[in-house]
């Protein structure tokens, strides 16, 4: 070999390990800007999050090639086996807890995410694949014979093994490699999102269950005391002490009494069936749910959230990395039509391609470079939709973000509402109470008409069922909550 073929060839080896990182984008995240009270929050719960230039996790760049983890890339990295954080287990219900371990291991959205992921680790490794050598190998076997009818005769057998690889001078394959490995970790991502959405949906019905049940005990409970006005009215009808009016007002009330609670029941069987459908399970199954549930304490929440809590959502990290994704095509589009070489062999021969590029490099590196050049408009779109592409990932990741950031201010000033609702419709019940038995004891004494008894006793009920279904709403807003921070 030739001081030149040698001088060609460790060019050649320098320029795959140095010119792919040059063609490399560096990735910098989208610029983001946090609000002060939650870089104050930060500051006082001991968080990085200072500021959103010094402290926001999503506020980073890094060089092309650079080893530092970004806070997705980390966190997939650390614990891509992992599963969500089990915040229904702060509800201290092993009920809730085991319907939700149970959603988690059946349910059918939760199944199709995982053969997503699985798919798209197989785009990672055809991705790597591209970068091994390809090696074939062919067999052949001919006979001949002359066709003047002598005995001459020919045998040939053939075998051919050859390889060949693709140096990948530009960075062209790694950044495919990088985009397909930021996409499937960007599924994971996908992956746990679905698991929340899964387990959020399971408290829910679990929850509405618990509110049905309550609403059809005080269904019962108005219906018995509707039969016995009615049995109060028909007395005092009876005995002619008031018209047949009151008669037939107490029995439209408890007529409706009666139509509202076939209205409860079969709400709740499509939540109970829409829960089987949660778990992976037929319709049918019935769900016991106690009313006790709707007192369920709140777990405590910290006092100050930082917004790099934020990077542990798995949607705004799957936004992260898809971003990350599209600018690693961006790279791969752009250097596809950079000039390739090709290494290859057969049974120990070189390739026509390296021995004209070792004997004629000018000529053939002149070649090769003037090919993009001959496809500048193809290149020129390809790239333009590469970046575009990108340009629109980044956009919906500062939509992500911010959309994280305005979840959890709707889910803590909710919080905060919810309690005083719940006070609020304590005192009106409580209110509506004395004022029905009130009312009561004057329509027993001939003062007032039985209407004024009936509107107070639906009062009465107005006041508890908004009570029942404000515990609901705060409940659910507690899973809102744990959702928007990804966790507790």
């Amino acid at each position: 070999m030739s001081r030149f073929t040698m001088l060609v060839l460790s060019i050649a080896s320098l320029g795959v390990a140095g010119c792919g990182t040059l063609t490399r984008t560096a990735w910098t995240q989208p610029e983001l800007t946090v609000p002060p009270h939650w870089q104050a929050g930060a500051a006082a719960a001991g968080g990085t999050a200072a500021s959103a230039t010094a402290g926001n996790p999503y506020t980073q760049r890094d060089a092309p090639g650079s080893s530092k983890p970004l806070p997705a890339e980390a966190e997939a990295k650390s614990g891509s086996d992992a599963d969500i954080d089990p915040w229904w287990q702060a509800f201290g219900d092993p009920e809730l807890s085991r319907l939700v371990e149970r959603a988690l291991a059946g349910n059918h959205d939760l199944k199709t995410a995982v053969a997503n992921l699985r798919a798209a680790q197989f785009a990672v490794d055809l991705a790597r694949a591209n970068q091994l050598p390809a090696i074939s190998a062919s067999a052949g076997l001919s006979n001949s014979h002359s066709l003047r009818g002598t005995q001459v005769a020919s045998h040939a057998k053939s075998l051919l093994a050859s390889a060949s690889y693709v140096v990948d001078l530009w960075g062209t394959l790694a950044s495919s490699v990088d985009a397909a490995r930021w996409e499937k970790q960007a599924t994971e991502q996908d992956e746990r999102t679905v698991e929340m959405a899964v387990a959020s949906s399971v408290a829910g019905d679990y929850w509405l269950l618990a509110l049905l049940t309550e609403q059809i005990e005080q269904s019962d409970a108005s219906i018995r005391y509707g039969e016995q006005t009615l049995a109060l009215a028909n007395a005092r009808y009876t005995s002619g002490a008031v018209a047949a009016v009151d008669l037939l007002a107490a029995r439209r009330s408890l007529a409706s009494l009666r139509a509202s609670r076939y209205v409860l029941l079969a709400q709740q069987t499509q939540a109970e069936n829409a829960l089987a459908i949660l778990l992976g399970q037929p319709p049918g199954e019935v769900f016991a749910v106690s009313s006790a549930r709707l007192m369920t304490p709140l777990p405590a929440v910290s006092p100050g959230v930082p917004a790099s809590v934020l990077a542990r959502r798995p949607d705004v990290k799957a936004a992260e990395l898809r971003t990350r994704s599209t600018l690693a095509n961006v790279d791969a589009t752009r250097t596809s039509f950079y000039p390739s070489f090709t290494l290859t062999g057969s049974a120990g021969a070189a390739s026509d391609a390296l021995r004209d590029l070792l004997q004629n490099p000018l000529g053939t590196i002149a070649a090769n470079v003037a090919a993009p050049f001959l496809n500048f408009r193809t290149m020129k779109a390809r790239v333009g939709s590469a970046q575009t592409a990108y340009d629109a990932a980044a956009v919906a990741f500062a939509k992500t973000f911010y959309q994280a950031l305005a979840d959890v201010e709707n889910a803590l000033a909710a919080r905060s509402d919810y309690q005083a609702e719940i006070t609020q419709w304590a005192d009106a019940l409580e209110a509506a109470r004395q004022s029905e038995q009130r009312i009561g004891w004057q329509y027993r004494a001939g003062s007032v008409p039985l209407q004024n008894w009936l509107d107070a006793q639906q009062a009465t009920r107005d006041a508890d069922a908004e009570l029942a279904s404000v515990r609901y709403a705060t409940l659910t807003n507690q899973v809102a909550l744990y959702v928007a921070l990804g966790g507790r």
